[in-house]
């Protein structure tokens, strides 16, 4: 009796309370029947509701660390990074107390119209300004578009008909076609209108006017790899710049002499024909630029696949082996979904198989700190960074990573959470592998290791760029930066200002 008494004291004493509660960041109100989950190593383990007064509780909670997670219909944990934070249950440290705040999610709706009435089947994007986050909707008999759970915060919003969209009216005789119009009726997001929600509200009316723009003849001819036109060849033409392109692919087929035609609106258009014979997948692409006038004579000659080797090396002399596995992608500049990949071996050897001859760029997945990545060597030169024709006998490829790149830290007077982004000076670098960026941390002190030697721009944003910002961020912004050299093996100490986006 005496040890059974023991055993439940021992218990008693190693099981600790878990509460506190959970109230509105608008108005400061308790929220009731929020669930609140007590998580540990990714799992439940614990569950209960909050109460009228927005309070929960969890007694004899056992020692170890948790995280809790919050769910409440049209509501969003205020701060995400402080209400699922780790803490940690020890036996007789007292009771933990958790005080959280949760935002009530917003709405947006409106219409896509045009030709005086609404556009059904139309893609809606609602995207953090410069970004791929955002949400995805489908315009609904007359129009009618609605996004329901939206956190605040700032957004642009866009439309463009399928491609089974009936065209516009024609004009004068000449046919238009539709083109993605941008909130409330601008041809590019650069002119968007910002969306501004504020927590539980209700924004209606947010009509987008489509935009239409003159649809010109695209013709030409797939060929052979002898020259010799081919029928039969399935052609498509896709707008590169669609998050989901083939939503608005128009395809057709090759007459007997090769021939092929579009009737596509101004705008930027990537043709590819694809074809199997014996086996063999043929594949042949061309990006072009629709203006103001008809284009003629494009041509599709299809190449026969081939094989390209190379090999990864760090220097100095050291191969992949006994680091973690990386890869090469070959990015075409056409675009599309068709990206060669090939994985490094252990000795750093690599191989594509089956590639189709074109312009692509180099663009290696990191190993990883402390490696940078140094050069990419192609025929006898460096091709680092650029847009290089690959074709049949090309040279095997030898992609070289240092360890030796400098350091550049700094503050950042009144930082507040800003963003530290260092971007090199030179055009071709400007893309995701070279772009280092942090958000400052105690005090504004900020430190990037490793980053590749050469001349760089460097800015303390209170926005960090999105990735479909990367590669422009550093033209329009470049006369605000702060101007730095990194030598190898070196530090840098860099004073920094934060520079206002805008939201």
């Amino acid at each position: 009796m005496r040890i059974a008494l023991l055993l439940l004291l021992v218990r008693a004493l190693a099981a600790q309370v878990v509460e506190g509660t959970v109230t509105s960041a608008g108005d400061g109100r308790p929220l009731t029947g929020v669930k609140v989950d007590l998580e540990q190593k990714d799992s439940s383990v614990r569950q209960t509701f909050t109460n009228a007064a927005g309070v929960f509780h969890f007694d004899g909670v056992a020692d170890g660390d948790y995280i809790l997670d919050l769910t409440l219909e049209d509501y969003w944990p205020a701060e995400r990074r402080a209400a699922l934070r780790r803490f940690h249950v020890a036996a007789g440290s007292g009771a933990v107390r958790i005080d959280a705040k949760m935002v009530r999610l917003a709405r947006v709706s409106g219409r896509v119209k045009g030709d005086g009435h609404g556009i059904a089947g139309a893609q809606v994007l609602l995207l953090v300004p410069g970004n791929l986050r955002g949400d995805i909707a489908v315009s609904g008999k007359d129009g009618e578009f609605e996004f329901r759970y939206i956190e605040p915060g700032s957004y642009i919003l866009s439309a463009r008909p399928n491609r089974n969209t009936p065209p516009p009216q024609d004009r004068d005789g000449r046919k238009f076609g539709w083109v993605r119009t941008w909130y409330p009726d601008s041809p590019d997001p650069a002119g968007a209108a910002k969306v501004v929600v504020a927590p539980g509200v209700d924004l209606p009316a947010q009509d987008i006017a489509l935009r239409t723009a003159a649809a010109r003849r695209v013709a030409g001819r797939v060929l052979s790899p002898a020259g010799e036109p081919i029928g039969g060849v399935t052609v498509s033409a896709i707008p590169p710049d669609e998050i989901q392109p083939k939503e608005f692919a128009v395809e057709t087929r090759t007459r007997d002499d090769g021939g092929f035609e579009f009737s596509l609106p101004e705008g930027d258009w990537r043709l590819t024909a694809t074809a199997k014979t014996d086996g063999v997948d043929w594949y042949a692409a061309s990006l072009e630029a629709l203006g103001d006038r008809d284009i003629e004579r494009v041509e599709l000659r299809f190449a026969p696949p081939f094989a390209l080797a190379g090999k990864v090396v760090r220097a100095p002399g050291q191969t992949a082996e006994g680091t973690q596995r990386i890869a090469v992608v070959l990015a075409p500049k056409e675009g599309g979904s068709r990206v060669p990949f090939a994985g490094v071996e252990k000795d750093g050897n690599f191989r594509f198989e089956n590639l189709a001859q074109g312009v692509y760029r180099f663009q290696p997945i990191s190993p990883g700190a402390p490696y940078y990545l140094a050069s990419v060597e192609m025929n006898g030169r460096d091709v680092t960074g650029q847009w290089v024709e690959i074709a049949p006998g090309t040279l095997p490829v030898t992609i070289t990573y240092r360890a030796d790149g400098g350091t550049v830290r700094g503050t950042v007077e009144d930082c507040a959470g800003a963003t530290v982004v260092l971007a090199p000076r030179d055009p071709a670098l400007q893309y995701g592998e070279f772009i280092r960026q942090m958000a400052c941390g105690q005090g504004g002190r900020f430190e990037l290791a490793g980053v590749r030697p050469g001349e760089y721009y460097a800015w303390a944003f209170d926005r960090a760029p999105g990735m479909l910002e990367l590669s422009s961020f550093a033209a329009m912004w470049g006369s605000t930066a702060a101007r730095v050299t990194v030598r190898a093996g070196e530090a840098t100490e860099l004073p920094l200002k934060v520079t206002e986006r805008g939201r």
